[in-house]
């Protein structure tokens, strides 16, 4: 019993020991911006600053067309306008009690 515990414990600290041997090293964790928009690859040319522009534009459109952007949480908590859904779970349709601290 006593010689399988030894064992296993020599098999495990070889097998640690091996595992940190074979670790990568330090130029492999250095990372190079090849897939994402960074200023060294993203705007050298003007096709690389259009894709960016166009990803702005898209940001925008999502937040202002979306289902649900900021704008239209201002509206409806103002008197500017007036929640017309009400099968929804989401709108606001008792305010006084949503906007009420408990």
């Amino acid at each position: 019993m006593k010689s399988l515990l030894n064992a296993s414990i020599i098999t495990l600290v070889a097998a640690t020991g091996l595992t940190g041997l074979a670790g990568c090293s330090k130029d492999r964790l250095k990372p190079e911006p090849l897939s994402f928009y960074s200023p060294a690859n993203a705007y050298v040319d003007a096709a690389g600053f259009r894709a960016a522009l166009v990803a702005c534009a898209r940001n925008a459109r999502i937040e202002y067309y979306g289902d649900n952007p900021p704008i239209l949480t201002e509206m409806v908590f103002s008197e500017v306008s007036v929640e017309g859904i009400t099968d929804k779970s989401g709108p606001a349709q008792d305010l006084n009690l949503l906007i009420t601290p408990d």
